[in-house]
């Protein structure tokens, strides 16, 4: 089910576009080509669901998608570079691609690429999270559509983490600051012999960790070794030279399945390949609970959090299909819903999404439930451009899983309550709060 939460933006995005994109079916299939990099393998899960696409509303509307490459960021960054210089036996440019900024301003024109504001209006284009929006904004264009992106969190394996806790008097408000979690680290080392953290990306803990600090990480054309530098490394190095701090190559996600570290930092994405089984090097495993956490902050220093993934880019090529593209890819956005909670389990939900030609937004209310990542609706139509007083009632029910933007500040994350025994508690949600989630299909 996890898995659907991060794979589910591309899929709405193809599964949503707009029947006005399409062509007469008595046509030619307008065939849009696409080079993405979720899942190599032949079984990838986006590629079955472009295949559902092309069987069912694909062949519907006389559109169909072409996926031409599946590999990793770097190496579409190397293909798309090959396409636009027109490097000997490179192959044409797609339609859609994923990037990251880098590529987009390593072309040798940006006039290659679409600006999504020819095609979205500014509350379209609202509706991302602003900060996401931003990477994407190169030379005054809104180049990259943010489909796909993430930030860092703190993984904790809690069974572990627990057992020590109990006779050690660890406490997960330590797993707050580094401070806290160095100490910690140090501490675990010594009564466990093992490490306690591993982190998938040391540069950007120093990056964000001498910034959240108030010095400039570079200096010229290097790091600058300043004392928010020193701050960062020192308690560091030392839980690392204690044997608290794991150093091995691999991602932080394979010491946690063998239980070789308890408490990792990596991509929000990353949960896809966490395993609720650890399996320990005598072969003997066990059932684990792997909960998240914000990024850590030094003492006294700012909240910042290093914001990572790939967003979408198209190809400028005819106005037809530059609007299937762009339309489709709105799709991940109109899916997002807002939901609006209030005290004693009331609900207003509102969601926008395309059809026949145009957007049309629906109001919800009703009953919530919330509990681990799992949102519960029960809810009836009370308004929209749609909604007609007296019509038959029009409900949502379900249960969903839920993808919240961690790690800003504009954007609540909901923590989990521990009850007197251990046991989690239902997710407690301030009243009025917005978060924005987006449900699996099927």
């Amino acid at each position: 089910m996890k898995k659907r939460i991060v794979l589910c933006l591309l899929a709405l995005a193809l599964l949503s576009v707009m029947t006005g994109c399409g062509k007469k079916k008595d046509a030619d299939p307008l065939t849009v080509t696409l080079w993405h990099v979720y899942g190599g393998e032949v079984d990838s899960p986006l590629n079955g669901l472009i295949e559902q696409f092309n069987s069912t509303i694909g062949a519907e509307q006389n559109i169909r998608v072409k996926v031409e490459l599946v590999s990793n960021s770097g190496s579409i960054h190397k293909s798309v570079l090959a396409a636009a210089n027109s490097d000997p036996g490179a192959p044409s440019l797609p339609d859609m691609f994923v990037s990251y900024p880098k590529t987009v301003l390593a072309l040798p024109d940006q006039d290659m690429i679409v600006d999504y504001r020819d095609y979205f209006s500014p509350e379209e284009l609202g509706t991302f999270i602003p900060a996401f929006m931003e990477e994407g904004q190169i030379g005054g264009r809104q180049a990259i559509l943010p489909l796909a992106k993430s930030t860092e969190v703190l993984f904790v394996n809690r069974t572990l983490f627990d057992r020590w806790a109990a006779p050690s008097g660890a406490s997960y408000d330590d797993l707050t600051t580094w401070e806290g979690i160095y100490a910690l680290a140090e501490r675990y080392a010594a009564d466990t012999g093992k490490c306690f953290l591993v982190n998938d990306y040391h540069f950007n803990y120093f990056q964000v960790g001498v910034e959240s600090l108030g010095e400039n990480f570079f200096q010229n054309d290097g790091v600058r070794f300043g004392p928010a530098f020193e701050r960062a490394w020192e308690p560091y190095a030392h839980a690392a030279l204690e044997g608290g701090v794991w150093l091995q190559d691999g991602y932080a996600t394979e010491s946690l399945r063998t239980g070789d570290t308890i408490v990792s930092v990596a991509s929000s994405a990353s949960v896809l390949y966490y395993s609720d089984t650890v399996t320990y090097p005598d072969n003997t495993s066990e059932q684990v609970s792997i909960t998240s956490m914000p990024y850590p902050v030094f003492d006294g220093g700012e909240k910042l959090v290093m914001q990572r993934g790939v967003g979408m880019c198209t190809t400028k090529s005819t106005p037809e299909r530059e609007k299937a593209c762009s339309r489709s890819q709105y799709g991940a956005a109109a899916a997002v819903a807002s939901i609006f909670f209030e005290p004693g389990g009331w609900v207003t939900f509102e969601w926008w999404y395309e059809e026949d030609n145009g957007a049309y937004q629906e109001v919800y209310e009703g009953d919530w439930s919330l509990q681990d990542d799992m949102l519960g609706l029960r809810m009836t139509r009370t308004g929209g451009e749609r909604f007609r007083e007296g019509e038959r009632a029009v409900e949502i029910t379900g249960v969903f899983p839920v993808q919240i933007p961690m790690g800003f500040e504009d954007f609540p994350i909901l923590n989990i309550a521990e009850g007197v025994n251990g046991e989690l508690l239902p997710i407690q949600v301030p009243p009025s709060t917005l978060i924005y989630f987006l449900p699996a299909m099927g």
